[in-house]
């Protein structure tokens, strides 16, 4: 595995760190992503790994909507919620997401699971 990234953006957290997503391999054959600074890296993607060829969409996704919203201490808890928001299909991936974040979960209330509710 390549260990020197191809493409590399910076943003900033909430709480002011700087926010550093690297990509490493080629177009159309993306190995790893990361998440993190300089120094420390918050989360990884491995795209080639996956079951979901939406890894690095969804990463991509994460880090532009949602990671610079959140304190770096929550990063890989963030990430792990948009993947659970991104598979579910009863509410937005926006909505899902910080319902996740928040510790919630779906039930379903209906029958045949056509009514649900966050508790």
């Amino acid at each position: 595995m390549n260990n020197v990234s191809s493409e590399m953006f910076t943003s900033q957290t909430a709480c002011g760190q700087t926010l550093i997503l690297e990509v490493f391999g080629e177009v159309g054959a993306v190995s790893k992503m990361t998440l993190g600074n300089r120094f420390f890296i918050a989360v990884k993607c491995y795209p080639l790994n996956s079951d979901s060829p939406d890894q690095v969409n969804w990463f991509f996704d994460y880090y532009k909507n949602y990671a610079w919203l959140l304190d770096w201490h929550d990063l890989k808890k963030g990430w792990l919620c948009y993947q659970k928001a991104q598979k579910q299909r009863c509410d937005s991936v926006s909505s899902a997401f910080w319902n996740y974040f928040e510790g919630k979960r779906i039930k379903m209330a209906g029958r045949k699971g056509a009514v649900f509710k966050w508790v």
